[in-house]
């Protein structure tokens, strides 16, 4: 049970951190990016399918193929990452010129 509850502390400090990488983003000028939708296409599955092998509700899905995402769940990355069979490095890219 003590891993258990270093690991969800070390969750709550990821997705806390991914809220501030967000954040210092947009007051950067930092373009980071969820290519949800590019990794979607590249593999042939809608944004309905995925919503039901993760169990994520469609407007979740939506909303993170959109251009417009300034925060994010860590278990909602890890849901997609298990689901899609990819690595976070995939979905998540710095596009800043």
């Amino acid at each position: 049970t003590g891993a258990f509850l270093y690991f969800q502390e070390f969750k709550g400090f990821l997705n806390r951190l991914l809220n501030v990488i967000f954040k210092f983003s947009e007051e950067y000028k930092l373009k980071i990016k969820i290519r949800l939708k590019e990794l979607l296409q590249e593999k042939g599955i809608s944004q309905r399918q995925l919503s039901l092998k993760t169990n994520l509700r469609p407007a979740t899905i939506s909303h993170l193929c959109s251009d417009s995402v300034d925060r994010v769940y860590l278990r909602t990355l890890e849901q997609i990452c298990d689901a899609l069979k990819i690595g976070i490095h995939e979905l998540i890219v710095d596009e800043t010129d």
